[in-house]
């Protein structure tokens, strides 16, 4: 999840704020989801990787071809395809990506021109509105 941010946020604010949060989506379904960093050790679970809000860290960027079978492509999704049971990192690849632009709005084309504040959002963490509902 890429979030736009206002520039006047603190590296280190928005890291902890990364990591608090990883913390409690983590904790409502620990079975399906994990910090841990090695593959082997992950039993599985979806890796949520606050590790790119650090210095130097690197990502694949929007619409970069991978160095993988098939040629898929780094696409940004719209949250309601994260919904979609057969979304697959593979799912697009250089043969059809343009077949997708040409369907698919991209939910990008307007990224840099907003970003958000933390505020509200620690606010709400504060007040324990985001914490684990109990089962």
């Amino acid at each position: 999840i890429v979030v736009p941010l206002q520039r006047r946020e603190p590296y280190d604010s928005v890291r902890d704020f990364a990591r608090e949060l990883a913390a409690i989506v983590i904790s409502r379904a620990p079975e399906e989801r994990t910090l841990e960093q090695l593959k082997a050790q992950r039993g599985g679970r979806l890796f949520i990787d606050t590790n790119r809000n650090g210095y130097a860290q690197l990502v694949a960027p929007a619409y970069a071809v991978r160095a993988h079978k098939g040629a898929p492509v780094s696409v940004p999704l719209d949250w309601s395809e994260l919904k979609k049971k057969m979304l697959r990192s593979d799912g697009v690849t250089i043969r059809t990506i343009f077949g997708r632009l040409d369907k698919v709005e991209d939910p990008w084309a307007e990224f840099g021109q907003s970003g958000v504040s933390l505020t509200r959002a620690r606010q709400k963490l504060a007040r324990g509105v985001s914490r684990p509902r109990s089962r």
